[in-house]
């Protein structure tokens, strides 16, 4: 699932659907059925579903923070190295460096949480740019060499950081499980309603509002752990916002702190 209101959406169209089956069996107003045995089934099923489900949920929901923690160390860890370089370089590697971090909070994240998970073009300009400069430097002498070898690493890192980051925005859990769930969802609520003796219209209501609210609650939790960037769950570049608050704090060269500008095409 990619939107979390269409599964809200698709969750109170089932449980209508369940309630308008209960309500067409018992118009005639018969007797409840003996449904006990197989809802017990069923209900216990559904139970288990959602129960793994939740669990999976909060490990990709943990795994999609840790990887945006992880990408802030990389990109800080990247900066700081670069003061190993020679001088009229340490500026150049550290402003684009900047300006990766700074993109990808201004840029990526705004368009991750509206489901967008590319990566974008700007921060993807900075990331070639920072590349270009960081291979570009000439290696005159063994410890620049040995600095480089570092950085070079850490260049590589933060890619594949940023790679994991977009991923773990990516819903884990397949339609095909989703439709599972909707068809127990629906299958206990016909099963309950079909066995319940209430009498009366407002014990009716009462029970099938208790029913949508907990149903729509469990799944609602259960598709925002799996969107992680989406906006009922709280991993946002944060990590990445403090690291560059402790750059901006530490920094005073004006190299190193100009405007992040791209050159036009």
């Amino acid at each position: 699932m990619t939107s979390l209101w269409l599964t809200v959406l698709i969750t109170w169209a089932v449980l209508a659907a369940a309630y308008l089956v209960v309500w067409a069996v018992r118009r005639g107003g018969g007797s409840p059925l003996d449904t006990g045995p197989t809802l017990g089934f069923i209900a216990g099923a559904f139970g288990l579903l959602l129960s793994l489900l939740l669990f999976f949920s909060i490990g990709h929901y943990s795994q999609a923070k840790s990887a945006a923690q992880q990408e802030a160390s990389t990109n800080l860890a990247l900066f700081s190295s670069a003061t190993g370089l020679p001088a009229g370089t340490i500026a150049k590697v550290q402003h684009d460096a900047l300006c990766v971090m700074r993109s990808t909070i201004t840029d990526e994240w705004p368009a991750m949480a509206d489901g967008d998970l590319d990566g974008t073009p700007r921060t993807q300009a900075f990331i070639s740019r920072l590349y270009d400069q960081v291979t570009s430097i000439p290696l005159d002498d063994a410890r620049t060499s040995a600095q480089y070898g570092r950085i070079y690493t850490l260049l590589v890192q933060r890619g594949q950081d940023r790679a994991t980051r977009l991923y773990q925005g990516q819903p884990q859990i397949p339609i095909a499980i989703w439709v599972v769930v909707w068809v127990l969802a629906f299958m206990v609520v016909v099963l309950a309603g079909l066995q319940e003796k209430l009498r009366g219209r407002g014990a009716w209501i009462g029970m099938g509002a208790a029913m949508v609210v907990t149903i729509t609650v469990a799944l609602v939790a259960v598709a925002a752990l799996d969107n992680p960037y989406g906006p009922l769950t709280d991993v946002g570049p944060s990590s990445m916002q403090q690291a560059v608050a402790v750059l901006d704090a530490s920094q005073h060269d004006p190299g190193v702190n100009a405007p992040c500008v791209l050159p036009r095409a």
